[in-house]
């Protein structure tokens, strides 16, 4: 404040508070009626001036929001207003808007009970006449979290290859975990202010753009990625600590671990119209994700975290990792590589894998065979390498 004076200035709060002062000079802004929007994100400032534009006009105030939407803290939005409404602005009515016509009732079931859990808001049911199975969807990493992303566009691609895809990163530098692969990048020339467009080299029919969730309140797309529900310090939750002196100009403190992380996660649950998809570590996954983990589905079901599977490289390319897949033909399984199309690898010899035998020359699998001599292992490269082995009964 010192400085702004100094320096002859005024932020955004002193414009509102000057503006209340303005006001007693003014017969001026006398309104019958007047309508808030995203109410849940008023603060204490913004709340002074209504109220003295409400006495001016002896006006009556219509007021929408969402309180399991309040994500603002950080910038002085005080969601305490807005839960205790009639305490600031006297007698009121209130009505609950309980039909959303973007979700499915499917995904509403998951995210609504994981919302409800904290005491410190409204208690409502969301529902929905739209209908999805399995619309909230797990993929699982150990290291490379851009695997994990291609992965899960080509899930979309085998719904729409044209998908319009929405990439929710918790903070701004999520994106850059999967941008180490050089088919995911920013498209500058596409991007503005309102929008950051992504483009993935694999998948160039796809519409794909990228904002963090706190960006994202309000919009909704088709499909939405959210490429960060890792447990660490600026994961999500994000355990970094709001500065002591924001709970000085607010009204009321949360006593709930995490309240505002916990809708800002429902935020960004919710702002698809068809599939949520959610990427985390599989040795560090989110709280949160744990909470609803049993009522979605696991992708890639072998690095599940109760599995604790090792990372199998592909022999071929080096830099993928074989993934189980199941064949849509017959419903057989076998592996492939991470990496497809660039990287076409297969094999359905589950032993074989399992085993993780390695062929000495090109480093593809050994798999065990039965030749007019007698047992013997060769390597699954075979015809374009013939490198055999002696059988060895242990290891079969």
């Amino acid at each position: 404040m010192d400085y702004l004076a100094k320096e002859g200035k005024i932020d955004f709060d002193d414009m509102i508070l000057q503006s209340i002062e303005g006001l007693d000079q003014t017969n001026n802004f006398k309104f019958k009626y007047i309508i808030v929007d995203e109410f849940q994100d008023i603060s204490i400032s913004r709340m002074k001036f209504l109220k003295r534009l409400i006495k001016q006009g002896d006006s009556k105030l219509f007021a929408v929001g969402d309180d399991w939407q309040a994500i603002y803290r950080f910038s002085g939005c005080d969601l305490n207003i807005f839960l205790e409404f009639s305490k600031y602005f006297g007698d009121s009515a209130i009505t609950k808007i309980t039909t959303t016509h973007r979700n499915s009732q499917e995904l509403q079931d998951i995210a609504g009970p994981f919302i409800r859990k904290n005491p410190e808001q409204f208690n409502k049911s969301i529902n929905s006449a739209r209908h999805l199975e399995n619309p909230v969807q797990i993929m699982y990493y150990t290291e490379k979290k851009y695997y994990a992303f291609l992965d899960t566009l080509r899930e979309i691609s085998k719904k729409d290859k044209a998908a319009s895809v929405l990439i929710l990163g918790r903070n701004n530098k999520d994106f850059e975990d999967i941008a180490l692969d050089n088919r995911i990048f920013i498209d500058f020339r596409a991007s503005d202010e309102t929008k950051t467009v992504v483009r993935c080299t694999n998948f160039p029919q796809m519409k794909l753009t990228y904002s963090t969730v706190h960006g994202s309140k309000g919009l909704e797309d088709d499909y939405v990625i959210l490429i960060n529900a890792d447990d660490n310090r600026i994961g999500f939750p994000n355990k970094m600590e709001d500065d002591e002196l924001l709970d000085l100009v607010l009204s009321h403190k949360s006593e709930y671990e995490y309240a505002e992380e916990r809708r800002l996660w429902y935020v960004a649950l919710t702002r698809t119209r068809n599939y949520t998809y959610i990427i985390a570590n599989s040795e560090n996954p989110s709280i949160f994700l744990k909470e609803i983990e049993n009522q979605c589905v696991v992708i890639n079901s072998d690095y599940a975290p109760e599995e604790r599977r090792t990372e199998i490289s592909c022999p071929h390319c080096k830099t993928g990792r074989l993934v189980l897949r199941t064949n849509e033909s017959d419903g057989s399984k076998f592996y492939g590589c991470s990496n497809y199309p660039y990287c076409d690898y297969s094999i359905n010899d589950m032993r074989a894998v399992a085993r993780n035998k390695r062929c000495r020359r090109c480093g593809d699998f050994m798999i065990f065979r039965k030749g007019k001599w007698g047992a013997f292992y060769g390597c699954h490269n075979y015809p374009r390498c013939d490198y055999t082995e002696e059988y060895e009964p242990e290891s079969k």
